[in-house]
C-alpha cells in the first residue's frame, strides 16, 4: 500500500539519492517509487529530436584497385563439337592406329617412311588395325582423361586484372590467369601478344558509394593455358607428354605389332615401330596445345557495376563489393553474354 503522497514523494526521492552510490538498491528504489508516483512533465527526459538527414557521402574509386573476376565457362556454348580444345587427344583415345599413322604421316616421321618401304602392302594396311589392339581400354581412357581435363579446366577460372582510376575514366590492365579455384594450383602471368590486347580504357560514373565502368574490350588466349595448368598438374608423370606415354607404353606397342604376321610374313621392325611411337606422340601433344591455344576470346567485352568501400569515410574507396562484369564473351562460335562477379 502506497504511503501518504504528500509526504512519500519527498521521501522517494530522497531515498533515490542515497542510493545513487549502489545501483541494485538505485533499481529497487526506481520501482518503488515508479508504482507510487506521478512524476510531474517538468521531471521527465526531454524528447530527443531527430538530427538533420544527412545524404550519403559521395566516394570516389581511389586506388589503383587490384581485381579477381571470376569465370565458371559453358566451353559447349563456346566451342562446339565434341573435344572441344583437344581434337587431336580425343581422335587419339578413340583411334590410336588410324591417328598415329595420320599425325606421323603428316609430320613425315622418318620411322614410318621406312616401314612403308620396307613392308608388304598387306602388313602395312593393317598396322593401324594392330595398333589399336596392343592398347588397352584402360590406355584409351587415360588418354580421354587429359582432353577433359584441359576442358573441364576452364570450368572454373579467375582473371587478375588492375584497374587504375583518373578522374572519369579507367584504365583496366589483364595481368594474370589463376587455375586454382577449379583445382589446378597454378597461376600464369599474361603477356601482350597477337593473341592478348590486355589493356583498355573506359568511362567511369559514380553515384554515392555506386560505381559503374563503362563498355570496353580485351582480347586473352584461354586454351593454352588451360593445357599448361593441365600438364603441370601432371608434373610428376611429366606433364602430358609424359602422361601420354605411361598411358601408350610404346615399347610395348612396338613389340605387340612388330610380333605380327599375314602370309608368313612377320612385321619386325621393332626400333622403327618404338621410334614412330615415341615421335607421333611428341607430335600429338604438340598439336594438342596448339589446338587448345585456338580458344581465346577475341573480343572479351566488360561492362561492370560495383559499390565501393569507405571504412574511414574519408570519401575515397578503399575497395570493391558486390561487383560483378556484364560480359560478352566470343571465341569464334558466336558471342554469348554472361555475369562475372569480382572483388
Amino acid at each position: 500500500m502506497c504511503p501518504d503522497r504528500r509526504g512519500a514523494g519527498v521521501a522517494a526521492k530522497l531515498l533515490i539519492l542515497r542510493c545513487v552510490h549502489h545501483p541494485s538498491a538505485l533499481l529497487a528504489a526506481l520501482v518503488a517509487a515508479s508504482g507510487c508516483m506521478a512524476l510531474e512533465p517538468s521531471e521527465l527526459s526531454p524528447p530527443v529530436e531527430p538530427g538533420p538527414y544527412v545524404p550519403d557521402r559521395v566516394v570516389v574509386p581511389g586506388g589503383p584497385h587490384r581485381v579477381a573476376t571470376r569465370f565458371a565457362l559453358d566451353l559447349g556454348a563456346l566451342v562446339p563439337g565434341p573435344g572441344r580444345l583437344t581434337r587431336t587427344l580425343r581422335a587419339y583415345a578413340n583411334t590410336p592406329g588410324a591417328t598415329m599413322l595420320a599425325v606421323a604421316d603428316a609430320a613425315n616421321v622418318a620411322a614410318l617412311a621406312t616401314l612403308r618401304a620396307d613392308l608388304p602392302d598387306a602388313l602395312e594396311q593393317r598396322l593401324g588395325a594392330w595398333i589399336d589392339e596392343s592398347l588397352t581400354a584402360l590406355s584409351r581412357l587415360s588418354v580421354l582423361s587429359i582432353q577433359v581435363a584441359v576442358d573441364e579446366a576452364l570450368d572454373d577460372f579467375e582473371l587478375e586484372s588492375e584497374l587504375a582510376f583518373a578522374g572519369d575514366t579507367v584504365t583496366h590492365r589483364l595481368i594474370a590467369i589463376d587455375f586454382t579455384p577449379g583445382g589446378l594450383d597454378h597461376r600464369f602471368v599474361l603477356e601482350a601478344s597477337a593473341d592478348n590486347v590486355l589493356e583498355a580504357t573506359a568511362a567511369v560514373t559514380t553515384a554515392g558509394h555506386g560505381l559503374t565502368i563503362g563498355e570496353h574490350e580485351l582480347t586473352v588466349g584461354l586454351g593454352g593455358f588451360a593445357w599448361d595448368a593441365v600438364s603441370a598438374n601432371l608434373g610428376e608423370l611429366g606433364g602430358i607428354r609424359g602422361t601420354l606415354g605411361a598411358a601408350t607404353q610404346c615399347p610395348i606397342v612396338a613389340l605387340m605389332v612388330a610380333a605380327r604376321c599375314e602370309g608368313g610374313t612377320c612385321v619386325g621392325h621393332l626400333d622403327e615401330l618404338t621410334a614412330l611411337c615415341e615421335r607421333t606422340l611428341d607430335q600429338i601433344a604438340v598439336l594438342g596445345r596448339a589446338e587448345a591455344a585456338e580458344l581465346r576470346f577475341a573480343p572479351l567485352g566488360l561492362t561492370g557495376t560495383a559499390g565501393m568501400d569507405d571504412g574511414n569515410q574519408d570519401g575515397v574507396g578503399e575497395g570493391f563489393f558486390g561487383g560483378a562484369w556484364a560480359a560478352e564473351l566470343d571465341a569464334g562460335a558466336g558471342a554469348i553474354m554472361m555475369t562475372a562477379p569480382f572483388d
